[in-house]
């Protein structure tokens, strides 16, 4: 069949030339193709990693789909993320009315790259994006949408397939379509765009006027359309608890929801969903649930720029971007999400660029003993299992992705004879990851060696969701490992810090800072790293003199990409007394800054308390029988090529 027998075809199938002409018949979706060396430099200016782990595993690296994927996108949950006005809602928009009466535009009838014979209208969108064409060779004459008669024949060239729809979408008779958004949006944007048809988008027979007030029910957010389906509104304000009992064909999420109660709710009563959205709000709950650590087999995501937007001219973005706080162009102008909000407590340029730039290698482990031991220490009058200081500790690379549980990220192998710290910041967990709020966290680091090295080294690090118990014994196997390391966490304030501390309370080798009594005014010795608001000045204090001893391109001697995305979204907090304090945004963290902040003040002010806990020489096992001298115990390292002698 040839092009004119194709159209002639369409046009007996879908009506009259004229209302087959209507704009809803001409949209054409639109992917990301390979980003120009333009929009690669801003974003490095901008600090920001377009290759970034999450949209990569997610999305793909560009090119990559985004209006056409998702419309052609089967799955039961689509996201559709990106910078702000780039034509995210326009694609479900279009898939509303298709879903309620199986009208489809040309280009989602032909198979992708088809010529659908179809012209083009000669509108200044369609001139940015696809240019002034000589009518006779097709060849592109300009994008100059405010050019004058030149005498010269043009068009904007044909309509070209994008896929064919699949039309097993569209939803059954009576079916009802949500879409959830806020009151504000409902009554500027979303009600007149379709309920009133104020842009024209739609064909005039796509409401049915026969049913309530000319196809409408305001009160109810409700629009009757064809084949006796319905699209209902259902703010965020309403809550979870609007949603009825009957299921609808899909639900569509436009922005981001308050709470993560009415995305549980819209998947218990709809078969499918979606969530169309600029992240706004930073990193909320949304993006572990639509960009979890491990794909959803279920979803489907599709990210785009401002500068993808083939409707987008690169010196309007880059004029945008110029009034828009650093902090907020990672959102609306890259789409990303970023704890990037508020004043910025550190050097946010700086920091995004170590990330894009400096991302470390690292592998998985885990950390166990290779035996049952019973305690820290070795308790022969109590029993003969030995303790953990008598027991070897193996380490375990392990190929999967992380969990958030008792993987640790390791950026070094271990040096024998070298001393380590372990400093760490603790949070209650959770028996599963999903119950769990803010995780606890620890860094494992060493003592520079020779000259070249001037800053204490980060050799490993972990965030996890593990209950505190838990959590304490896979740091006390990792402190084993690491040549017996000096322990350095917060104690005596919070029920997760004093369940860490007794639960170690035997190691024998805790960080020890001297504090002030107050009833006496004497000085006395304390176990653990004591956090007041003092102490607490002081750790961002000695960070902020880290992050500033480096430049822009030079790398800071922080391998871990999380804790440099924390110190990057760290914002600034005004107290009642007008003082300035470093603090996280909204559902944001600072779990392994603090870890990071201990780390800093051990180095500088107490160095001489990292040593390495092990004896110079093999040493014979003891026995069952015996009693351990922890202090000159040995860590099983055979995995590493440096083991006790049996």
């Amino acid at each position: 069949m040839n092009i004119i027998e194709r159209v002639s075809d369409d046009i007996i199938k879908y009506g009259n030339t004229d209302h087959d002409m209507h704009p809803f018949y001409l949209f054409e979706p639109w992917d990301v193709e390979k980003r120009s060396e333009h929009q690669l430099k801003m974003a490095s200016d901008d600090g920001i990693d377009l290759f970034d782990a999450d949209f990569i595993k997610h999305a793909g690296t560009d090119p990559h789909p985004f209006q056409a994927g998702y419309l052609m996108s089967k799955k039961p949950i689509r996201i559709l993320i990106g910078g702000s006005q780039i034509g995210k809602s326009i694609s479900p928009r279009m898939e509303i009315m298709m879903m309620c009466t199986g009208e489809v535009p040309y280009a989602l009838r032909y198979k992708k790259g088809v010529d659908s014979g179809v012209p083009r209208l000669q509108t200044k969108e369609n001139i940015i994006r696809w240019g002034r064409r000589d009518i006779i060779t097709g060849e592109i004459i300009d994008h100059n949408w405010k050019a004058t008669k030149d005498g010269k024949a043009w068009n904007c060239g044909n309509v070209i397939g994008v896929g064919i729809w699949p039309r097993d979408k569209i939803a059954p008779n009576g079916s009802q379509i949500w879409i959830g958004t806020f009151h504000e949006a409902l009554t500027n944007y979303w009600w007149p765009s379709v309920a009133e048809n104020v842009d024209k988008e739609y064909p005039d027979d796509f409401v049915d006027v026969r049913k309530g007030n000319k196809g409408t029910n305001k009160n109810d957010g409700i629009i009757f359309t064809q084949r006796d389906c319905r699209i209902k509104f259902l703010t965020y304000e309403q809550g979870h608890k609007k949603f009825e009992a009957k299921k609808a064909w899909t639900y569509i999420a436009d922005e981001e929801m308050p709470s993560s109660s009415i995305w549980a709710s819209a998947q218990d009563h709809s078969h499918s969903q979606s969530i169309v959205m600029t992240p706004l709000n930073g990193i909320t709950w949304s993006k572990n649930l639509l960009l979890p650590n491990t794909k959803n087999p279920e979803a489907e995501v599709f990210h785009a720029t401002q500068y993808d937007s083939p409707y987008q001219d690169n010196e309007e973005v880059d004029a945008r971007r110029r009034t828009q706080e650093q902090w907020q162009r990672a959102a609306r102008v890259w789409g990303q999400y970023a704890e990037q909000r508020g004043e910025p407590y550190y050097d946010r340029k700086k920091l995004n660029a170590w990330i894009h730039k400096y991302r470390r290698p690292y592998y998985l482990a885990q950390y166990a003993p290779t035996e049952v031991y019973y305690g820290i220490r070795s308790r022969p009058e109590i029993t003969p299992i030995p303790g953990l200081m008598a027991t070897n500790v193996s380490q375990t690379r392990i190929d999967t992705e992380e969990t958030s549980i008792d993987e640790w990220r390791i950026y070094e192998d271990l040096k024998p004879g070298v001393g380590y710290l372990l400093s760490a910041d603790l949070a209650e967990g959770a028996p599963t990851p999903e119950e769990a709020g803010d995780m606890s966290a620890a860094i494992i680091s060493r003592n520079p060696i020779g000259e070249e090295e001037k800053k204490p080294v980060i050799v490993a690090t972990i965030r996890s969701t593990q209950e505190i118990l838990p959590f304490a014994r896979t740091c006390s196997y990792a402190m084993r490992y690491y040549n017996n390391a000096l322990l350095a966490s917060e104690t005596g304030r919070g029920s997760a810090n004093t369940a860490f501390q007794m639960e170690l309370d035997d190691w024998p080798h805790w960080f020890h800072t001297t504090v002030m009594r107050n009833s006496t005014g004497k000085a006395r010795e304390k176990k653990g790293f004591d956090i007041n608001q003092s102490s607490r000045d002081m750790i961002f204090e000695l960070i902020g003199d880290w992050i500033g001893d480096f430049d822009d391109n030079e790398y800071p001697c922080i391998p871990d990409e999380p804790l440099l995305k924390e110190l990057a979204a760290s914002i600034v907090n005004v107290t009642a007394g007008g003082k300035k304090r470093c603090d996280h945004p909204r559902d944001g963290t600072l779990d392994t800054t603090i870890a990071f902040g201990i780390m800093c003040y051990v180095y500088k002010e107490c160095s001489n308390q990292i040593k390495c806990n092990v004896a110079d020489k093999p040493r014979q096992r003891f026995s069952r029988f015996q009693t351990a001298n922890p202090d000159k115990a040995l860590c099983g390292m055979s995995s590493m090529g440096y083991k006790e002698n049996m």
